[in-house]
């Protein structure tokens, strides 16, 4: 049984009634869903733990918001509520230059959002959960750079692809913990880019030359100039879903399935496992409550013998492994690890970094323990309710 099973539609509406009459709660302010219902709008966490209160006497001991198996969100949708969107994500496109010689060890482009010390005015709207395409550009700047000890270090400018490399999440808005001091660049100028926002869940397998993301946003054909020169500027969603198809057509393709060397093998599988397996790949939007995402295969095997229930990919073309279980108690880790190796696999076998990938865990109930720990290792845990996977495939 899932943990807020004992949660019924007649429990929530009391935990909205008790809302309406300014109950005081712990679960603070949405932000970035709301529970519509009857014309007023309320907190998802709040009404839940209030519906669980109602429902057990007693307040839940792990309650988390938003997307996801045994969230608020899904949790209430499952009762047939309306969670809407507090406001649709922003599009932003930034440019960054390339790594400069020396200074790091690794080639993958530079992530996050900066700006220079007097341009933080042009971040204001920066918002967790907006969409940001990272433009390279072609070459850098020398910069020389202070150390503690008094000395300074002479960084040459490094070659870029110039064109859009990578393309994210923000995942924390602009705070002035950036480059702790400024930069002296050739000619004598000094820039401080002090200001950072941080960005999350980046797919740097595509790329979008200059020439094409000119025509897409206009300008000036370098890019001079962007965001009143910040280097920093907001899309319309028609651009950004244009670049997106744009960066996606030159991620390689996904390697052939690969059939298994002999010696490995498996059980036999479940009539109720192959359903709720067939379901998500049939319908892995609605199945998992995500846009974008679409199937690539059915039982995606590996020479190893491993064998991925479903691969799907996302909007941004990112591999998703999904491993399907019917249930997990505190003590069933197998689908946990599982879904562990799966991502490790994909991404080793893509040539991609380990967060290039994804792994969902999806069953029809999901032990609170194997929730946690499906979060500490970045495996996105996703209960299917029984009643709504029934009435799914109707």
């Amino acid at each position: 049984m899932a943990y807020f099973d004992v949660v019924e539609r007649r429990h929530v509406l009391a935990a909205i009634s008790d809302l309406d009459e300014n109950r005081e709660h712990k679960w603070g302010t949405p932000t970035k869903y709301n529970l519509r219902h009857n014309g007023q709008v309320y907190a998802p966490k709040a009404v839940l733990g209030l519906a669980f209160e109602h429902a057990t006497d007693a307040p839940p001991n792990n309650l988390y918001g938003g997307e996801g198996s045994s969230h608020a969100n899904t949790v209430l949708r499952s009762l047939d509520f309306e969670i809407i969107s507090i406001s649709q994500p922003r599009y932003w496109l930034t440019t960054h230059w390339p790594r400069p010689k020396g200074q790091y060890t690794f080639d993958k482009p530079l992530r996050d959002i900066w700006l220079k010390e007097g341009t933080q005015d042009q971040g204001t709207q920066i918002q967790p959960g907006d969409k940001v395409f990272i433009y390279e550009s072609l070459n850098g700047q020398t910069f020389t750079e202070e150390q503690p000890d008094g000395t300074t270090i002479k960084f040459g400018a490094g070659k870029g692809r110039q064109g859009i490399v990578s393309v994210g999440e923000v995942d924390r808005k602009f705070r002035p913990d950036g480059v702790p001091q400024p930069h002296t660049y050739s000619g004598g100028k000094t820039k401080w880019w002090r200001w950072k926002a941080l960005t999350a869940h980046h797919n740097d397998e595509g790329f979008v030359p200059r020439e094409e993301v000119h025509k897409v946003i206009g300008g000036h054909p370098n890019l001079l100039g962007l965001g009143k020169g910040s280097g920093l500027a907001e899309l319309t969603f028609e651009q950004y879903i244009n670049l997106l198809a744009k960066f996606k057509e030159r991620i390689r393709p996904v390697p052939s399935h690969e059939k298994p060397k002999r010696g490995f093998g498996g059980g036999g599988e479940s009539e109720a496992h192959k359903r709720l397996k067939n379901y998500v790949a049939d319908h892995p939007e609605t199945a998992l409550g995500e846009k974008g995402l679409t199937c690539v295969k059915v039982e995606y095997s590996f020479c190893t013998g491993d064998r991925i229930d479903v691969l799907l990919e996302d909007q941004e073309g990112k591999p998703v492994a999904v491993e399907i279980e019917l249930s997990q108690n505190a003590s069933q880790k197998e689908g946990f690890l599982q879904a562990i190796k799966y991502r490790a696999l994909i991404c080793a076998h893509w040539d991609r970094d380990i967060d290039g990938g994804r792994a969902i865990l999806v069953a029809h109930e999901l032990a609170n323990e194997i929730i946690d720990k499906c979060h500490a290792h970045n495996v996105e845990p996703h209960i299917i309710p029984l009643s709504q996977f029934v009435s799914g495939i109707d």
